[in-house]
């Protein structure tokens, strides 16, 4: 299924690409101008890429005219075409610096990836057998995506011109580290990948490369995590005249503003039950994703201890909550306030 956005800046085709994630399908952006440019490019998958195929020829557009890809993100469902899309085109592909290494060497990124998720498992209390399965589905998730080669990063203001209008990149760290949203002024049109979602409440996570397995227990000064920057990231945003919000997922709206008060709303709420569970006893992460998520499944676990750290990472530097080093050398989470002595500044 296809769609084209007919308005008075960039001509838009966005067409649905399924995916095996529950999220359900992604959106593939094709701005018809000159030169021609694909955002975003679906999962390697027999499915997506039939349905991109049809798409592109419901629509005349020939997969070799395409010159540029930009990336929202680096995320398989969103990138994991590229790479047939550049030997089909030679088109270059555009992306934030922090997300870009995946995909060069899709085999060394799965690696980095199983290395920094044991190190969160290992640290934050996850049974070693519930890691295996993750790792499995890390590697079915990776197998989604072709090798590419990204060129010149993209940077946060800068401004991509062409033929029908511009477009400017915002870098909206949160979701990914190297998450960017493309903000078209004129007509108040943002295509915003997974930083902005009516069908789901976008998580924001510590990933590999943006923030390294070191970073959790001695991360930069300043750096307050992933959640944090996710939130100022939907607080820049909301500071748009935002009018039409092209998403990752799901159809194009129109109430960004009340989209976007929901997603931070749910997300303050989520840190507030956080730091309530732990005024009831100190916990790890595990602990405290097991009583936040009541009934997870063990294929969710390290999904669920994730955005609990990052949750956890963000009352730390508000200063509601620290950590020590509990049994076994698992880090123990714990109100600043009533173990303050036990407590480790990072």
């Amino acid at each position: 299924m296809t769609r084209v956005a007919n308005e008075a800046g960039i001509p838009i085709v966005c067409i649905s690409l399924p995916t095996p994630f529950p999220i359900g399908p992604v959106n593939a952006f094709v701005l018809d101008t000159d030169p021609l440019v694909m955002i975003d490019a679906g999962p390697a998958t027999q499915a997506a890429e039939s349905a991109l195929r049809a798409g592109l020829r419901e629509h005349g557009i020939d997969i070799r005219r395409i010159e540029i890809i930009l990336a929202t993100h680096g995320h398989v469902d969103h990138v994991g075409l590229a790479g047939l899309i550049q030997d089909g085109s030679s088109a270059a592909l555009r992306m934030h610096v922090a997300d870009a290494w995946r995909l060069a060497r899709p085999e060394l990124g799965l690696d980095q990836a199983r290395s920094f998720f044991r190190s969160i498992a290992a640290t934050h209390g996850v049974p070693p057998e519930q890691v295996s399965r993750v790792e499995q589905m890390a590697a079915d998730n990776w197998s989604m995506a072709l090798p590419c080669e990204p060129g010149v990063p993209l940077a946060d203001g800068e401004e991509l011109i062409f033929a029908h209008g511009r477009l400017r990149v915002l870098h909206t760290p949160g979701h990914t580290p190297g998450s960017v949203c493309f903000w078209e002024e004129t007509t108040g049109t943002l295509i915003a990948g997974d930083t902005v979602l009516r069908v789901a409440t976008p998580n924001a996570l510590l990933e590999p490369g943006g923030t390294p397995a070191s970073d959790l227990e001695t991360r930069p000064v300043g750096d307050s995590g992933p959640m944090s920057r996710y939130l100022n990231s939907l607080e820049r945003l909301a500071c748009l005249d935002v009018r039409r919000v092209f998403p990752g997922h799901g159809a194009a709206f129109d109430d960004a503003a009340r989209v976007l008060e929901r997603i931070t709303r749910q997300h303050r709420r989520r840190t507030s039950r956080i730091a309530a569970l732990l005024d009831q006893q100190a916990d790890t992460a595990f602990g405290v994703a097991h009583r936040l998520f009541p009934g997870l499944k063990p294929e969710a676990t390290l999904m669920a201890v994730n955005e609990t750290i990052a949750g956890l990472m963000h009352l730390e530097a508000d200063g509601a909550v620290c950590r020590s080093e509990g049994a076994q050398a698992q880090t123990l989470w714990m109100p600043r306030v009533h173990r303050q002595q036990e407590c480790r500044t990072p």
